[in-house]
């Protein structure tokens, strides 16, 4: 089963919820955030391994996930499906 991402603004929320059920398109989680991120931090590449190892290990540790794909070469013989 494929997913996908959708991101509204707080006004539209409850439309997009709507319509989405109209289309009878099922959903696994919606959230509010109050806020997005506006600010974008340059990181090095050795920073970028740690919080890319850290945000693989923390997937892997969902117990919903079966395999997890990533371009990082590097990641820690990530890559393959695990």
């Amino acid at each position: 089963m494929g997913r996908i991402c959708v991101y509204t603004s707080f006004e539209d929320f409850g439309t997009m919820q709507k319509i989405l059920e109209e289309k009878s398109i099922e959903y696994h989680k919606c959230r509010l955030f109050k806020d997005s991120p506006t600010t974008l931090t340059e990181l090095t590449e050795e920073q970028e391994e740690i919080a890319s190892t850290k945000i693989i290990e923390s997937i892997e540790e969902d117990e919903d996930v079966n395999q997890i794909f990533t371009n990082r070469p590097k990641a820690c013989g990530f890559g393959q499906p695990t």
